[in-house]
């Protein structure tokens, strides 16, 4: 599996909606809000995705890419 990486600007309240190959709808990305230096995402997808912070990840010693 190949990784590109997107990059994108937003507004509050603008999302970006993920589709895979065959154009199945994946889920989406929403920009929540935007304070000094953080931005709020909401990920609006199936509960059988994993998110992981990079810093938990990495204590985790999860690889972040390629295979599991």
């Amino acid at each position: 599996m190949s990784s590109v990486m997107l990059i994108l600007t937003r507004k509050i309240n603008q999302g970006v909606r993920m589709y895979d190959e065959t154009g199945r709808y994946m889920g989406r990305l929403l920009v929540l809000g935007v304070e000094r230096d953080r931005v709020k995402l909401g990920f609006d997808v199936d509960a059988r995705f994993t998110f992981l912070r990079d810093e938990v990840a990495e204590r985790a010693g999860k690889v972040l890419e390629g295979e599991w």
